[in-house]
């Protein structure tokens, strides 16, 4: 990840506030914690069944029934909002009542019936299918995800989504400027704007992606008698969600994917070998100038894209988009 990386940590006590001891929290703290938890109340109660959905996984920390019912309310007013129905399908799934050993089929379709060509829509049913099925409805299954049409983790639609909900709801200044205080080296969270991006991100970049039983079973080594067409098909997955603008963290995840299946090429290597310089000089840059950030979010809400977010802010530092040679060799 990029700036995700940097922001998760600042904001993991403000956004999932496990209440410290009386007499060792802060002035800072204690705004943090009232103005997130007055936040989620206020989203709980939205017309928005979308705003609804965003509240579910922190309320959830508190009353995991009620996270639950808001999701499958929110699912149920909005069958067609691909975000609420990708927020039903997987972080969902810890408050619904349902488990492994009995999924609700309403559930785990839910995010795929909203975007039948969305190839991760498809992951959580694929999930909760659990890995001791026969061979071939498991090929299957992998090949339906393999031909779909595009591949979107609604990572930047959750954040600007989010984002929207927060300065809807003005958060005061001495939690906008805690957030400085948290993570020193990030200095260019000082403005109220930066802060309200960064609690967004940071409760984006805590979103889950239901991906571990595909990567396992794209695993060649661990499955060396699965057919080729399996593989091939997991390599395909892999390849189109590196072409796609889903996230960065998404692409890094895929690179993985493609790399189980023992069919990585040269080619693969060198797509990998840029994601990794991207996110090196984006995050040098991010932390030596502290005036990019406003510059970052702005770029990322406007083009709905990282990567293309990543190359904007590349070309202003004068910093190349393709890897130096130096750096492909040391990443070998």
């Amino acid at each position: 990840m990029t700036i995700q990386t940097l922001v998760l940590a600042a904001l993991l006590a403000t956004n999932n506030p496990a209440t410290p001891a009386e007499e060792t929290i802060s002035a800072e703290q204690a705004a943090g914690l009232a103005y997130f938890k007055s936040l989620h109340e206020h989203l709980a109660a939205s017309s928005s069944p979308r705003e609804r959905a965003l509240s579910a996984r922190p309320i959830a920390s508190v009353d995991p029934v009620a996270a639950g019912k808001l999701l499958r309310d929110a699912s149920r007013a909005a069958p067609a909002d691909g975000l609420v129905q990708m927020l039903w399908s997987t972080v969902g799934k810890e408050w619904s009542g349902c488990d492994a050993a009995s999924p609700c089929p309403e559930q785990v379709l839910a995010w795929a019936n909203a975007e039948p060509d969305n190839g991760f829509a498809w992951l959580p049913a694929f999930e909760a299918a659990g890995k001791d099925r026969d061979a071939p409805a498991i090929d299957a299954d992998i090949a339906r995800i393999a031909n779909a049409g595009r591949y979107d983790d609604h990572f930047i639609d959750f954040w600007i989504s989010y984002r929207r909900a927060i300065a809807d709801r003005p958060m005061p200044a001495l939690v906008a400027e805690s957030l400085d205080k948290r993570d020193r080296p990030m200095r260019a969270v000082s403005a109220k704007d930066d802060a309200i991006s960064v609690a967004a991100m940071a409760a984006a970049a805590a979103l889950p992606l239901p991906i571990s039983t595909l990567m396992r079973a794209c695993n060649k080594s661990s499955h060396p008698e699965a057919s080729a067409a399996r593989f091939a098909n997991c390599a395909r997955i892999g390849r189109g969600i590196l072409a796609s603008e889903s996230s960065v963290m998404s692409k890094m995840i895929a690179c993985g994917l493609v790399r189980a299946t023992g069919l990585e090429t040269e080619a693969d290597r060198q797509v990998d070998i840029a994601l990794q310089w991207r996110q090196h000089a984006v995050i040098d840059a991010l932390y030596a100038h502290s005036e990019e950030t406003a510059a970052y979010f702005a770029d990322l809400a406007s083009t709905g894209s990282e990567v293309r977010a990543q190359e904007l802010l590349m070309t202003r530092r004068g910093v190349p988009i393709d890897p130096p040679d130096a750096w492909k060799k040391s990443s070998r």
